[in-house]
């Protein structure tokens, strides 16, 4: 299944659109974000995930960056890892700053976590 989201990356790429970026940590990319990104590919939606696109050499940051501001969507996985780190809370106050009119953006995933998980984690800014 790779293979049909590197191919649909490479179809976004020359368009510089995509309908998803996915937002994730590290420690979720293997169990739940390739696998997603992999899936939505394979029905034809195109997803940036950071696997298809960085190279050796390139800014994670700006990368993300990049692959967020041309997405329709923003897809966050939320985990208990996901609370420990700050910079991906700052994608997701990223996708919250582009909701606006009543548009939205942001897709939350929520990973091995529950309501009580996601109210009692503040976002850090």
């Amino acid at each position: 299944m790779h293979n049909v989201g590197m191919q649909n990356e490479v179809l976004a790429e020359k368009r510089e659109r995509w309908d998803f970026s996915i937002s994730h940590v590290y420690e979720d990319k293997r169990e739940i974000a390739t696998p997603l990104a992999d899936g939505l590919n394979a029905r034809g939606l195109i997803a940036w995930h950071a696997d298809y696109i960085l190279k050796p050499g390139d800014k994670l940051s700006e990368s993300i960056d990049y692959g967020l501001t041309r997405s329709r969507f923003g897809i966050v996985i939320l985990s208990h890892e996901f609370f420990k780190k700050q910079w991906p809370q700052q994608e997701l106050n990223d996708l919250a700053a582009r909701e606006v009119d009543g548009k939205k953006a942001i897709l939350p995933v929520w990973h091995k976590v529950g309501f009580r998980d996601v109210l009692y984690h503040p976002v850090k800014s």
